[in-house]
């Protein structure tokens, strides 16, 4: 035991006291500040934007009825209140749009009759175009129906008018099983940060087995520490260098949404409604850890394992492919399903040991599962821990010793049932 706390030290210190790992941990740090400052950057951009000289957009009514000086000025009026941001202009009936805009006298020109239909012309590289079209739309057609009512007798108006003011409004209200929407973003958080985690912290397993086998280091060490103690130490050290990396970034996080999250209700409301509504209680936070480390191990041995089969830095992209598929498929599988968290898929996966830590703790932190069925996923995951890591042992102790042409599973299996074999 003293000799396997000695190497996780080692494994802990080496990574933690690195400069690239300083480094990077600062990076990440500085990305996180910048997202949870997300909504004074849209200000910033919108008092950048609102420093810039307005588009100028000319109206043109073809109108028969009433002169066109007036009609258009009718709907300069009504669009300057509805979208500011632009400088409206009336002109002529006569007015050539086309000419007008490749001369650079307006950036669009809304050529409008009072009917059903308007064109609105803009320049090939002007995406203003596309985004006004719906402000048209909505306005105009509000103007035309005010237009057609008042045409209509009195008490036709009045008919019409209430018709139109009508609203249907619902209510949302939770029955059996809840918190399903409160913890949904909570989940998707936690499916990434699992998946990041255990392909970056994977990749260091790999590297760190496959360089102490490269530089005939392994033999060193093993003259000190068994084969499953260096295994074990290696793990579990690099799980407290991922543990350390993500609390200190979370830690930003989480004071950088607390500064900023006044702004965020402003800016992005929904975003801020659902942080509020999150139930982050004690017992889901225990979950949620227990589910992180369990999963990090069962993964974290199969890299061990497989990077002890090669020799070479260039041939642990090749063992690692393995893992890196389950990881995809089971991340993008999970991904998909909490859409549907109570389909019979995420049911079934949530008991799977590979995919249960993505799984059930979204089922448990929306509500789907309780806690009966949550242990009985620990149970089966801890069991599984176990058993794979006692494998990963026995393809560790074998393949540490291996040099030259790795070896398939099927050739360290034999290795392992055949004692003095003469590639061990």
């Amino acid at each position: 035991m003293n000799r396997t706390l000695t190497i996780i030290k080692f494994e802990y210190n080496g990574y933690v006291r690195s400069r690239s790992w300083r480094v990077t941990t600062i990076i990440f740090m500085l990305l996180v500040i910048a997202a949870s400052s997300i909504p004074h950057f849209m200000a910033l951009f919108e008092k950048i934007g609102a420093g810039n000289e307005k588009e100028k957009i000319l109206v043109v009514s073809t109108s028969e009825n009433g002169t066109d000086a007036t009609s258009a000025q009718e709907m300069v009026s009504l669009l300057e209140q509805v979208s500011p941001d632009y400088d409206w202009y009336a002109g002529k009936k006569n007015d050539d749009p086309k000419a007008l805009i490749e001369n650079g006298d307006y950036n669009l020109v809304v050529s409008y009759d009072g009917g059903e239909v308007y064109t609105l012309y803009g320049s090939g590289y002007d995406f203003a175009v596309y985004g006004l079209q719906a402000t048209l739309d909505t306005t105009l057609t509000e103007t035309l129906r005010q237009n057609r009512m008042s045409q209509l007798p009195a008490d036709d108006q009045t008919t019409l008018t209430e018709i139109m003011n009508s609203h249907v409004t619902g209510t949302i209200e939770s029955v059996g099983k809840g918190g399903a929407m409160q913890n949904f973003y909570l989940s998707y958080i936690m499916l990434y940060l699992l998946f990041i985690i255990l392909m970056i912290y994977g990749q260091f397993v790999v590297t760190s087995v496959v360089n102490e086998k490269s530089t005939k280091a392994m033999e060193l060490l093993i003259t000190s520490a068994k084969p499953t103690q260096l295994m074990y130490g290696k793990v579990i050290g690099i799980g407290l260098v991922a543990i350390t990396q993500f609390a200190l970034i979370g830690i930003v996080g989480i004071g950088g949404m607390i500064v900023n999250f006044s702004a965020w209700e402003e800016r992005l409301p929904v975003i801020a409604e659902g942080i509020k509504t999150a139930n982050f209680s004690p017992i889901l936070i225990v979950w949620l850890a227990v589910f992180f480390v369990l999963g990090y191990l069962i993964y974290a041995f199969i890299y061990a394992a497989l990077g002890a089969t090669v020799s070479k830095i260039e041939d642990a992209s090749t063992v690692t492919t393995l893992p890196i598929m389950l990881l995809m498929i089971v991340f993008m599988v999970s991904m998909v399903a909490m859409q549907k968290i109570d389909s019979m898929l995420v049911k079934v996966m949530s008991y799977i040991p590979l995919s249960s830590p993505f799984t059930m703790f979204s089922r448990i932190s929306m509500g789907e599962a309780g806690a009966v069925e949550g242990l009985i996923a620990l149970a089966i995951e801890i069991v599984f821990v176990i058993a794979i890591a006692w494998l990963a042992a026995k393809i560790y102790r074998v393949g540490v010793m291996m040099y030259g042409k790795p070896m398939n599973l099927g050739e360290i299996f034999k290795a392992i049932r055949t004692k003095g074999s003469s590639r061990i």
